[in-house]
């Protein structure tokens, strides 16, 4: 992947930002959770975040908190169903 690490060389994005990155894609290539499921869980639970949070956070941080809560198993998935089945109600 060449063209990744020229994107690395132009890219603002700080060391704490690269480490961020590298362990969600981990995170994302070890999960067993399937891909297409995992789109409306973290979509759901960036929501709940920034609805609880005291302070404006970025959306891409909201969504690399989501997918790490998520991940991480920090969060359940059967709390964030939940969440989502009782917004269907």
């Amino acid at each position: 992947m060449p063209e990744d690490k020229e994107f690395d060389k132009l890219s603002p994005v700080g060391s704490k930002e690269k480490s961020v990155k590298s362990s969600l894609e981990k995170l994302i290539s070890d999960t067993k959770l399937n891909r297409y499921q995992l789109i409306p869980l973290v979509l759901r639970w960036t929501k709940e975040l920034e609805k609880h949070s005291e302070k404006k956070i970025s959306p891409d941080e909201l969504v690399n908190q989501a997918l790490n809560d998520i991940l991480s198993d920090k969060v359940k998935l059967e709390e964030i169903t939940k969440l989502i089945e009782g917004k269907r109600r």
